[in-house]
This record gives C-alpha cells, structure tokens and sequence, in this order.
C-alpha cells in the first residue's frame, strides 16, 4: 500500500508486540522509512506491563528516536470521539480506540492487526489502515526480507500465541489478489 510520505504511522500494540516477539522490533525503523512512526500514550502505558516490551519502546522512542510517544488525546473532538469507542456500547480497548480517534481527526494511518475491532471503523471513516501483515509484505517486496525471513516471522509470533491471518506470505500475497 502507498502510503503519503507526510503521514504518521501510529501504532497499536499488538503490532509492537509482533515485531518483539520475531525478534525484528529494529526493523520498524526501516519500513516505510519516509513515514514518522508514533506511538499513543495509551498505548505506551498498556506495554508498561511488559518489562521487555518497556525497554525495547524505551529505546525506540529515547536513544534510537526512531518512534516518537505522542499525547493522546489533542483535542476535544478526539477525547470524544475514543469515550465513544470505549464506552459499554462499542467496548472497543483502549489501545486501538485512541489510534482510531488520532487518525480520524489528524488523518494518518492506523497500524493494528486487531482487524475485528478496527478494519470497519478505518472503512466507515476513510482511515487508512496497515497490518502486521502488509508490513511484513512491504519488507518482502522491498527485497529487506527474503521470503524465508518473512515465513520465519510468522511462524515465530503465531508459536508465541498471537494470531496473524495466515502461515507464509505467499498465502498472504494470494488472499489479497
């Protein structure tokens, strides 16, 4: 997927946490490598759980500065709209909420695999969403990972229990066509 050099990837966690459990959380910084990569407050606080995901985040946003920590919400509008979103009628987490309501009024991208949760909102209100998948795709394309390194992705975070639509990226490339 194109995505304008102007916007600003905004991460949930489980994308994060994919990226940490292949070992490859590095690897953010190169992809889409024109695109500032940011990360929520609330997103940031849901990590704070995870003492290895803390310092990995830490360094991504402090020493390396390859992810900027963004406060969350900047406006009215935004703090509305994700008291909607976790609110007991959408139920949604707090994670992607903010990510959905940031990019709904700034216009960036939302980066999230929990797609049961975003993909229609993204739909309804013309966000532009990436998964871990189509990150893991624009690496392959990119010549950056071979098709093995990719393969080798999946199956590490699916045997660490996280879940991803598919077992090799030539069964992504097909599902997507």
């Amino acid at each position: 997927m194109d995505i304008e050099s102007n916007k600003i990837l905004v991460f949930d966690a489980d994308v994060l946490i994919h990226f940490m459990q292949a070992g490859c959380f590095s690897d953010l910084k190169r992809i889409y490598q024109n695109n500032k990569k940011a990360v929520l407050q609330k997103v940031y606080d849901e990590l704070q759980v995870y003492k290895d995901s803390k310092v990995m985040l830490d360094s991504a946003i402090h020493t390396f500065k390859f992810i900027e920590l963004i406060t969350f919400p900047i406006s009215i509008e935004m703090m509305k709209e994700f008291a909607h979103l976790t609110s007991p009628l959408m139920n949604l987490g707090k994670g992607e909420s903010a990510c959905m309501s940031y990019c709904k009024f700034t216009q960036d991208v939302v980066v999230s695999s929990n797609l049961s949760d975003v993909s229609r909102y993204c739909a309804l209100h013309e966000i532009k969403l990436l998964t871990t998948m189509d990150l893991i795709h624009w690496e392959w394309i990119n010549q950056v990972y071979s098709e093995e390194n990719c393969n080798d992705f999946i199956a590490v975070v699916l045997r660490k229990g996280s879940k991803l639509p598919c077992k090799t990226i030539q069964e992504y490339v097909s599902s997507r066509n």
